[in-house]
């Protein structure tokens, strides 16, 4: 009895280990498990595109781009079209470098000219005077003929569809002398010029009627016809300040004396670039303008001018008198904006501040209305007018930029350009990082860094693999306690049996 009594407290002792060995080995799986969870790395946060940075090219880098047009891999020519025909301004100077050396060799060839056809039949044109753009059949030809001739056209093509995208007078001019490379081929492609920039090159026009090359003073008189400007009155009907100011500028420098009475009109136009332009104008014609100025003196003041006086001297008298009266109305409006400031009506302040700038952009006393703009900004933000704040920010940093709060203007600023981004689905990092330079404490930048970043995303991975090891040990020790439960009771049953 004893010996069966001791075979049976054998086996009950095999059964309560195995439930331990059970237990030790769900419980080493568990934490295996766990750690592996907690050890797998995050998912990669998408990676932002970096923000690309316009490089001025040098006029080689130019010429090797354009030597890469008929190069033997596509993706490179593709490179190479896509380069060529996007430039920044900052390449203006590398353009005119390398249409300098490009003149140093005749392109006036029948090889030439043949790649200018077949760029043009590559888009479908059937005729020489198609209305065509011709940048889109340089790849295509490139690709059928890759010739030096090809190379060569292809990159003066493409340089001028990079410098007609710049829409300014000194890109105008550098598309001159990409036509004087060649006038007799590029002929009908002056035509297209004109055709798609229209009165933009009214100022470029003008001033290549003195250019050193017939062909090129026969193309802007031609195009200056054609437009319909037949004098400086017609010339002049531009709404764009800028483009007006060219145009005046384009009638002195080419020492225009029919246009004097029209470069007179403007003197005291409202707006500092037109006046500025026809002052500069009015001063290059020298004596020519004395007696049209000492009229005008005349006529402002009653009285005649000083006979001592040169036309400059006469002219800077008269410009004084204009002034005068505009730097008071500018004053005037200075006032009346500071007033609506403090009373609290920003959007009056805005339009008198607005106003004082438009006849003087740089007031003396301009830094007076930057708090006036910052304030602005911090409303519009306030009511989700991102672009609003924008603007209202930049002019505040624009009329004072040493202001003491410019630190704070900027961070702000930048961070409403991020999150503008942001509305368009671009994640700008770079900038809400650079906001958190200017000011670490920045609350808005540090949230969107963390989210948008991957780190708050991390964190909340290493949340959820924690809860996961923490259930899975849970679950280890409820089964080891349910399993020992159903093992124990049929172990007593046999441990003691009826009789015993």
């Amino acid at each position: 009895m004893a010996q069966l009594h001791r075979r049976v407290r054998r086996v009950q002792n095999l059964r309560l280990a195995a439930p331990r060995r059970g237990l030790a080995e769900i419980l080493v799986l568990g934490l295996a498990l766990g750690t592996l969870l907690a050890s797998a790395p995050a998912s990669a946060a998408p990676t932002q595109p970096g923000r690309w940075e316009n490089a001025a090219p040098s006029a080689q880098s130019l010429k090797d781009l354009g030597a890469l047009l008929v190069d033997a891999d596509g993706p490179t020519r593709t490179h190479a079209y896509e380069e060529l025909r996007q430039l920044p301004e900052t390449a203006m100077p590398a353009i005119r470098e390398r249409f300098s050396d490009l003149a140093r060799r005749s392109l006036e060839t029948d090889g030439f000219a043949d790649a200018l056809t077949r760029f043009r039949r590559a888009v479908g044109s059937t005729r020489a005077d198609d209305d065509v753009d011709l940048a889109p059949g340089v790849p295509i030809a490139a690709a059928e003929t890759p010739t030096e001739s090809v190379a060569t056209a292809g990159e003066v093509v493409l340089l001028m569809r990079s410098l007609e995208a710049l829409r300014s007078p000194e890109a105008g001019l550098l598309l001159a002398e990409a036509i004087a490379l060649a006038p007799s081929a590029f002929a009908q492609e002056g035509v297209r010029v004109r055709n798609r920039l229209g009165a933009r090159m009214v100022p470029t026009y003008l001033e290549l009627r003195g250019h050193k090359s017939p062909e090129i003073r026969r193309w802007a008189a031609r195009s200056l016809r054609a437009l319909g400007v037949t004098d400086s009155t017609i010339a002049t009907q531009q709404d764009d300040p800028m483009l007006l100011g060219a145009t005046l500028r384009a009638y002195g420098l080419t020492h225009d004396l029919e246009a004097l009475p029209t470069l007179m009109s403007f003197l005291n136009d409202s707006r500092i670039q037109v006046h500025t332009a026809a002052r500069g104008a009015v001063r290059g014609l020298g004596r020519n303008a004395i007696w049209k100025l000492r009229i005008a003196y005349q006529e402002v003041t009653g009285k005649n001018a000083e006979s001592s006086w040169t036309a400059a001297e006469t002219l800077d008298e008269l410009c004084l008198l204009f002034d005068r009266a505009r730097i008071e109305a500018g004053e005037t409006a200075l006032a009346r904006g500071v007033q609506a400031h403090l009373a609290g009506d920003l959007l009056l302040m805005a339009t008198q501040f607005e106003k004082a700038l438009r006849i003087d952009p740089l007031h003396p006393r301009r830094s007076e209305m930057a708090p006036g703009f910052a304030a602005l900004g911090a409303a519009r933000a306030s009511q989700n007018d991102l672009a609003g704040g924008v603007a209202a920010y930049l002019r505040a940093l624009r009329v004072a930029p040493e202001a003491a709060d410019s630190a704070a203007w900027k961070a702000q600023l930048g961070y409403l350009q991020a999150e503008r981004a942001l509305t368009r689905g671009v994640v700008d990092l770079p900038g809400y990082r650079g906001v958190l330079e200017i000011d670490a404490r920045h609350v808005g930048a540090a949230d969107a860094v963390d989210r948008l970043s991957g780190a708050w995303s991390a964190r909340a991975e290493r949340m959820r693999r924690l809860s996961a090891v923490a259930a899975i040990l849970i679950l280890s020790a409820f089964g080891f306690g349910m399993l020992r439960l159903l093992r124990l009771k049929p172990m007593e049953t046999t441990a003691n049996p009826p009789g015993a």
